[in-house]
């Protein structure tokens, strides 16, 4: 059976299950909405997306110092 999210003017169908899933991580994530729960998740969705994406060489490249500028300046 579907379950209907609805906020004016729109409405998501989901199932009961779904529904009970984004219940329980509403409270754990203790958010007031199961709107601010998806959004949470879109967002850390998002932020993993772009970390992935430009986080490549994190932790194996280093600062820059004095001993990197080249001979020739």
């Amino acid at each position: 059976m579907r379950h209907t999210l609805s906020s004016p003017g729109q409405k998501v169908k989901v199932s009961r299950e779904t529904v009970s899933r984004l219940e329980r991580l509403r409270d754990q994530m203790k958010l007031g909405s199961l709107e601010e729960t998806i959004s949470e998740l879109i967002k850390n969705y998002r932020k993993g997306t772009l970390e992935g994406a430009f986080g490549a060489d994190k932790g194996r490249v280093r600062s820059f110092d004095e001993d990197d500028r080249g001979e020739d300046r």
